[in-house]
This record gives C-alpha cells, structure tokens and sequence, in this order.
C-alpha cells in the first residue's frame, strides 16, 4: 500500500506540473464489480470473478475535469 502511494503522489505531482493548473481530487470511490471480458485476462481471473474498482476524479481551473483515473484490482492482491 505505501507503495501505491507514492506512486499515485507522483502521477498527481507530475500532472500539476505538467498541466501548469491548480488541481485537486474531487471524488475517490470504491466498490465491488463483477470482472469482465477485457478485464478478466489482465488480471488472470474468470469472467465473473470480484473485483475492486477504483475511480478517482481530479478537477482543474474552475472545476472542469482534468483526470478521471479507473483501476481494477484483485481483492486478494489489494488492501485498503
């Protein structure tokens, strides 16, 4: 997890400065899905096997979408 996020603080470091804009995240959701046909191979689980999905929105300037990241994760791999 410590590792996840140092990685996640660089991505958002590097974006602000790359885009050169105040930045924040607006949302951060998780939930259970069901993994499907693109996503199941990737992760090397069946189709229907459960999944964590991770959704984070990041907002810019006076509130427009800047980055909407979205990750599946194995819930035996991935601790919260």
């Amino acid at each position: 997890l410590q590792i996840r996020r140092i990685l996640m603080d660089r991505i958002e470091r590097g974006l602000r400065e790359t885009l050169r804009v105040p930045m924040w995240e607006d949302q951060h959701s998780i939930e259970a899905v069901a993994a499907d046909v693109p996503v199941a191979p990737l992760l090397g689980v069946p189709v229907g096997a459960p999944l964590l999905h991770l959704t984070r929105l990041y907002l810019r300037g006076m509130g427009d979408m800047a980055v909407h990241f979205r990750s599946f994760y194995r819930p035996d791999r991935y601790y919260y």
